[in-house]
C-alpha cells in the first residue's frame, strides 16, 4: 500500500489522509457509524490516526452472542476451547491468554483462505488475520465477553513507514473497546510503533455478511498521506 509520511507542524494534530474513490459517500457512512471524520473532499478522507470508534456500552451487547460467522457453539470451537488450560479455571481468563491460545492454535499462517468462519478455522488451524480475528472473537464471546471483528489499516511507524490492510478483534472492557491482535506483530516493534486505524466493523454477522464485507472493501485507500506527531524512535 502506497504511503508517504511527514512530521506534523508544532501544535498541529496528527492526521491520516486516505485517497480513495467515492470519498464523500464513504465519509458520510463512517460518520453515521460513529467514526470521527475530520474532513473530506471528492477523493479523500482525513482521519485522526490516534482515535478508534467508541460505542456506548449498550451497543457492546450486540457482539456477545454466537452468530453465523462467529459460531463459538460449534463443536470444533468448543473442542479448541476445552483443550486450553484457562478453560479449567474458575476465574475469567485474561484477554492475553485468549489471544495467545488463538495464535498458537492457528499453526498454519497462510493467505490461502478467503474468509473462514470461526468453526472452520478451529478445524483447519490455518488462516491469516481475518481467521485470527474471527476465532478470537468466538473464543472471547464464549467467556461471556463482547467481541467484534474490525477491518482497517495497520500502520507501522518507522523511518520509512509501512501500511497494510488488516483485521483484528476488539473486546469490550471497563474502559471501552480494546484492540487485540491475535496475529502477534513482530516483537522487535514497540507498541507505540503500531497504529490500528479502524475503517469498519462487521455489523452483519448473518448469512448476508458478504454484502457488508464488499462495502468495507471499498474503504481501503489507494494512497495514504500520514502527518505524524513525532519522528519514529526505531528502524
Amino acid at each position: 500500500m502506497d504511503i508517504t509520511a511527514s512530521p506534523a507542524g508544532a501544535g498541529e494534530q496528527p492526521t491520516l489522509r486516505l485517497v480513495l474513490e467515492g470519498a464523500e459517500e464513504i465519509a458520510n457512512e463512517m460518520s453515521a457509524e460513529g467514526f470521527e471524520v475530520l474532513r473530506f473532499d471528492a477523493d479523500s478522507i482525513v482521519l485522526d490516526p490516534t482515535l478508534a470508534v467508541q460505542d456506548a456500552e449498550s451497543r457492546a451487547a450486540d457482539w456477545r452472542d454466537a452468530s453465523f460467522i462467529v459460531d463459538y457453539l460449534e463443536p470444533s470451537v468448543q473442542e479448541m476451547i476445552d483443550s486450553q488450560p484457562w478453560s479449567k479455571q474458575s476465574r475469567l481468563p485474561e484477554i492475553s491468554d485468549l489471544s495467545a491460545s488463538v495464535f498458537d492454535w492457528i499453526s498454519d499462517k497462510t493467505y490461502a483462505h478467503g474468509f473462514d468462519f470461526a468453526s472452520t478455522t478451529a478445524r483447519s488451524k490455518a488462516g491469516d488475520c481475518t481467521e485470527h480475528a474471527l476465532l478470537l472473537a468466538a473464543v472471547a464471546r464464549s467467556t461471556g465477553r463482547s467481541a467484534r471483528v474490525v477491518f482497517g489499516l495497520l500502520l507501522i511507524d518507522l523511518d520509512e513507514p509501512q501500511a497494510f490492510g488488516h483485521a483484528w478483534t476488539e473486546i469490550w472492557t471497563e474502559s471501552g473497546w480494546r484492540v487485540v491482535d491475535a496475529t502477534e506483530p513482530p516483537r522487535e516493534l514497540a507498541p507505540e510503533q503500531l497504529r490500528y486505524v479502524p475503517l469498519g466493523v462487521i455489523d452483519n454477522e448473518g448469512p448476508g455478511y458478504g454484502i457488508g464485507m464488499l462495502k468495507l472493501g471499498l474503504r481501503f485507500p489507494k494512497r495514504i498521506e500520514w502527518s505524524r506527531a513525532t519522528q519514529p524512535a526505531m528502524n
